[in-house]
């Protein structure tokens, strides 16, 4: 194995199909939409993987959690590479390369190496985010390849869209554009199947050889958006059923909505409690994928599903107010305490004073005894 201080390793999901042996990788940098750029600042970008027809987000595993640490405060992490038994060299190098590296058949180990996880990634949000931004230039019908030429005629380092396979492009744009066919043939507006799973088949070419073009709709995208963040509250909340499993996400909500001031809670109670979860949950899920992904989008959803949090902000806000009613009854309470303890002290001081004793005269030898002796 061929390793160096730069070596890294990439961490794949678990193939789906494992017959095949050939496989072809290829990192690329593609631009991301932050929540927090302006206009005039460089566009940022990420790193993906790109595995046969499928794509994977990467980022980095720092680490953090070890408890010997490196000079630099990172995490020690260490990886072992052996070669398959009972296979030939040229197999082990097949089934070791899936983590990035060129394998020998000795295997090797590589420590505190730089270490990535490749999440699959649905390039669909990223077309939102292109069009949304130049959706005036693809408001009429356009084949793939003008799409494509246009991508990356738009902005500078758009050469990428060349490395994206087609049979991606061609479903992401399935989901979020209407279609035709050359020759007046309905396509996306009736036919598209909203599941990223058994789209596999979509071709921008239909059976006869006729070309198949493209319009966005950024109806289309609203909608396809809005099934993702439904699914991910739904998970969130779903989660609550199975009581063996902990959810972080829920757990937070929980205790964000907690009123401790609340009395024991009736039927109503729980449903309305129920129904907060809920919104915020949705909230949540609305936050997490519009502002990972697609944040221009975010405002059109609410807008367009009639999404209303007024009631979870209304909660929290009665929350808070009644944090600051505790917070300045305590100190209120601590300034009395306070008080009291003083002026205990202070009357304490003045009781318990010592009074500075008389001096005692012998009998006789008063100042008046003189006087009044005989003569």
């Amino acid at each position: 194995m061929n390793v160096d201080k730069d070596s890294q390793v990439i961490i794949l999901p678990q193939l789906k199909d494992t017959t095949s042996i050939s496989r072809q990788y290829k990192i690329i940098n593609l631009p991301i939409t932050s929540t927090t750029a302006s206009t005039t600042s460089a566009p940022s970008s990420k790193s993906f993987l790109i595995q046969d027809s499928e794509m994977y987000e990467l980022n980095v595993i720092k680490g953090d959690n070890s408890s010997i640490k490196l000079k630099s405060g990172d995490g020690v992490k260490s990886f072992i590479f052996e070669p398959v038994a009972g296979s030939s060299t040229s197999e082990t190098n097949t089934e070791l390369d899936r983590v990035g590296t060129r394998v020998s058949g000795n295997g090797a180990v590589l420590q505190s190496c730089h270490t990535l996880i490749a999440s699959p990634y649905n390039f669909t949000y990223m077309v939102i985010a292109i069009f949304e931004k130049h959706g005036d230039k693809f408001s009429r019908f356009h084949t793939l390849d003008d799409i494509r030429d246009s991508l990356s005629s738009l902005e500078s380092g758009h050469d990428w869209v060349y490395d994206i396979p087609r049979q991606l492009f061609s479903k992401s744009l399935a989901y979020v554009c209407e279609s035709i066919l050359e020759g007046g043939g309905q396509g996306a507006n009736n036919n598209d199947n909203d599941n990223d799973n058994d789209n596999d088949n979509d071709n921008d070419n239909d059976e006869d050889g006729g070309d198949k073009f493209y319009k966005y709709s950024s109806t289309k995208s609203i909608e396809w958006v809005n099934t993702k963040v439904l699914a991910l509250k739904h998970w969130v909340v779903g989660s609550d059923d199975n009581k063996s499993s902990t959810n972080s996400i829920l757990n937070k909500i929980k205790k964000e909505l907690h009123d401790p001031t609340a009395a024991n809670e009736g039927q109503q109670q729980q449903q309305q409690q129920q129904e907060l979860v809920d919104q915020m949950a949705l909230l949540y899920a609305l936050d997490y994928v519009c502002d990972s992904y697609v944040p221009n989008l975010k405002s059109k959803i609410i807008t367009y599903f009639d999404y209303n949090f007024t009631q979870v902000d209304d909660h929290l806000t009665s929350l808070k107010q009644k944090q600051r009613n505790l917070e300045a009854v305590e100190a209120n309470m601590n300034e009395v305490i306070t008080t009291t303890a003083n002026t205990t002290k202070s009357q304490s001081s003045k009781k318990n004073g010592k009074k500075q004793p008389a001096k005692k005269v012998a009998v006789g030898k008063g100042a008046l005894d003189g006087f009044f002796k005989k003569a």
